[in-house]
């Protein structure tokens, strides 16, 4: 190496640290070639693959596929309420467990036993093995159970009972009634997001709502920007001319100063005074 740099010091008339870079340089720029032109010499030869390690591997991928789909006996269900986990140990591929799921959480239902095969790529085989046991009617006509719910103490749970309404349902149910302040009138079920048809028909025949029941109210002369428009029939710019009008004119006296108000949503006005406080 030595004489080298001798040799490049002498030939070139360099200092001997530019002759150290000179061959560096000359030593990568060789490295880079010979790369280019004899890429192989960075690929690690394989070794090929025995047969026997491939028939091992495929015995492997069978097991873990068969322990996705450990089922047992049969056992009565909703089909709008089992988890994925559940509707597996009924036979259910994991992959048909979860369309089902992700269709009742978009505010789908199964609304009579049949509906199950709208399923996209549901077993036909396994829908004739389970139809004996869906809790729900063969068609549409069929009376649902009977029993009734107070709306305003339900619990999801205890709404699930209703043939036809989805878990995700019943938890809207739920959380409008909490908005609201509690239900006065069954016919404010239609405002909850996909709840319609015979499933809304269901949930209005069994539900019941106890003679004089009081709502939550809003102190309307003293409840904040915020706390108004958190109710479902106060928009955001009534909430606002309400707080501007007691800070300009005092106390909101009745109902018929409210109705003088421009930002007031006739539609909705009868609805809503029952759970307004004006005191």
């Amino acid at each position: 190496m030595k004489r080298i740099l001798q040799l490049i010091t002498a030939y070139f008339s360099l200092s001997e640290r530019q002759s150290r870079a000179f061959l560096l340089l000359l030593l990568v720029s060789l490295a880079a070639l010979a790369l280019i032109f004899f890429p192989e010499m960075l690929i690690t030869r394989q070794r090929e693959v025995d047969p026997a390690d491939v028939r091992k591997l495929d015995s492997l991928v069978m097991v873990m596929e068969k322990s996705k789909t450990v089922t047992q006996e049969p056992f009565v269900f909703d089909p709008n309420t089992l988890s994925a986990d559940s509707l597996m140990l009924l036979g259910l591929p994991e992959s048909i467990a979860r369309r089902l799921v992700n269709y009742r959480e978009k505010g789908g239902t199964i609304t009579i036993k049949s509906d199950l095969k709208k399923i996209y790529d549901f077993p036909p085989e396994l829908y004739e093995k389970l139809v004996p046991y869906i809790r729900l009617p063969e068609r549409k006509h069929e009376k649902i159970a009977k029993f009734s719910l107070d709306i305003n103490k339900a619990t999801p749970g205890d709404l699930e009972r209703i043939p036809g309404l989805s878990r995700s349902l019943a938890g809207r149910i739920v959380k409008y009634r909490d908005l609201l302040g509690g239900y006065i009138d069954k016919q404010q079920l239609v405002e909850v997001y996909g709840l319609t048809g015979k499933t809304l028909e269901n949930v209005q025949s069994v539900v019941f709502i106890i003679p004089g029941f009081v709502p939550r109210r809003i102190k309307i002369n003293k409840a904040s920007v915020g706390v108004l428009k958190s109710h479902p029939y106060i928009p955001e710019n009534l909430a606002e001319d309400v707080v501007r009008y007691r800070k300009i004119n005092g106390k909101i006296e009745s109902k018929k100063v409210l109705a003088r108000f421009k930002s007031i949503d006739e539609h909705n006005f009868e609805k809503l005074i029952p759970y307004l406080d004006f005191e």
